[in-house]
């Protein structure tokens, strides 16, 4: 049986091949860990960052934490094509951080939206 990790990134894959590669796709995904997770949440976070900057499909990758909610984090990522973003998910790096992370999470999380710019 997949994981609901598993699941939710091979449909973020599927609309991203879907999308085309014309246009840049951007991609926000909200993370609620349980409480008492924030700290692990955050240094495993912290480990895929410099990995996924350096990918040749990367325009941003940036992790944010609510101001208000401390066990909320948003990843605010752009990639130059729907097949680089796809390529990023399956890399060593995204793939660690998948097992180290997946139990952290508060149920109905994460939600991960992929976005196509409208204007310029």
């Amino acid at each position: 049986m997949k994981s609901k990790i598993t699941g939710i990134f091979a449909a973020l894959a599927m609309f991203a091949a879907q999308a085309g590669a014309a246009q840049p796709i951007t991609v926000i995904a909200i993370a609620k860990v349980k409480p008492g997770t924030e700290a692990a949440f955050q240094a495993a976070a912290s480990k895929i960052l410099a990995p996924t900057r350096a990918e040749s499909g990367n325009l941003q990758f940036n992790l944010h934490q609510a101001v208000a909610a401390k066990g909320e984090f948003a990843f605010v990522e752009q990639w130059k094509s729907p097949e680089d973003l796809d390529q990023h998910l399956q890399t060593p790096h995204m793939q660690a951080f998948f097992a180290e992370v997946k139990d952290l999470f508060e149920p109905g999380y994460p939600t991960i939206t992929q976005y196509l710019k409208v204007e310029e």
